[in-house]
């Protein structure tokens, strides 16, 4: 079916889904390029509609012939898109069933059951914004072998720049999203013998000091405040990455990398 017009409904309702609203509201989002759309699909996830765009018709026409798709003109798929430089293929799925969020009794009880297992322990990130290193992290933790990662009051997992950066990951990755610093902990602490704080303290241990070789939770902070004082205060110690004097920090997501492969034993 080839879709004209800016104003169908179908394009309207999918253009919504730009906006976190919607996106929380129906359960939906979009993953969007050739890749991304491919990873989803492998991962096992069934988009509940496919949109391309009329040049790329015969691009994707295994993907068109498979699912329920729809062609449409450039303007139209204009709307849709988020990309300045799209690839003519989009896909609209359910939210992901890896992805726990801590909203009633029965989500919790789900993410409780995320903790039953750990090898080489969880990724904890507060208040993380950009959407970038959110989606680095959870990259990285799937290739290093992390057992979860938890956000709170991070940067939506849905947005397409935390999708495009966190690529496949996302869609197979565990991953709990809390309500607050202090259930993250808890819920660490059921298998984790080390909460580590990455953070500057004065009683704060080199990263080649610390205990790896047991399952651990480490805590990453906001790119520009750190972690919150309740974080700190939930720690066992605080754990620094030695770094040039001439320079002043990491970027958050390097700095979770670094933890990581720490954890994951060198």
């Amino acid at each position: 079916m080839l879709i004209t017009s800016r104003n169908n409904t179908i394009i309207n309702n999918v253009s919504k889904l730009k906006m976190k609203k919607y996106r929380d509201e129906l359960s939906l989002f979009v993953a969007e390029g050739e890749k991304l759309f491919a990873e989803a699909i492998n991962s096992g996830l069934v988009p509940k509609y496919v949109f391309v765009s009329e040049s790329s018709q015969d691009k994707y026409k295994s993907y068109t012939e498979e699912y329920n798709s729809y062609t449409v003109t450039r303007e139209v798929y204009d709307k849709i898109t988020n990309e300045k430089a799209p690839q003519g293929i989009l896909g609209v799925f359910s939210s992901c069933d890896n992805i726990i969020y801590e909203d009633n009794q029965k989500s919790f009880n789900k993410i409780n059951e995320l903790f039953n297992s750990v090898s080489n322990g969880y990724i904890i990130i507060e208040n993380m914004q950009d959407t970038g290193n959110v989606g680095t992290v959870i990259r990285t933790a799937l290739a290093f072998g992390i057992d979860a990662v938890i956000c709170v009051g991070c940067a939506d997992l849905y947005n397409s720049k935390t999708l495009r950066a966190a690529m496949g990951a996302l869609f197979k990755m565990k991953i709990a999203v809390c309500n607050d610093i202090k259930t993250a902990v808890e819920l660490s602490r059921k298998k984790c013998k080390n909460i580590y704080a990455a953070a500057l303290h004065k009683d704060s241990i080199s990263i080649k000091e610390a205990d790896f070789k047991s399952p651990c939770a480490v805590m990453i902070g906001n790119e520009g405040r750190g972690l919150s004082e309740t974080a700190m205060s939930l720690c066992d110690k605080s754990v620094i990455i030695p770094i040039s004097e001439n320079s002043e920090s990491l970027n958050a997501g390097v700095a979770a990398a670094i933890f990581m492969d720490y954890m994951r034993g060198r």
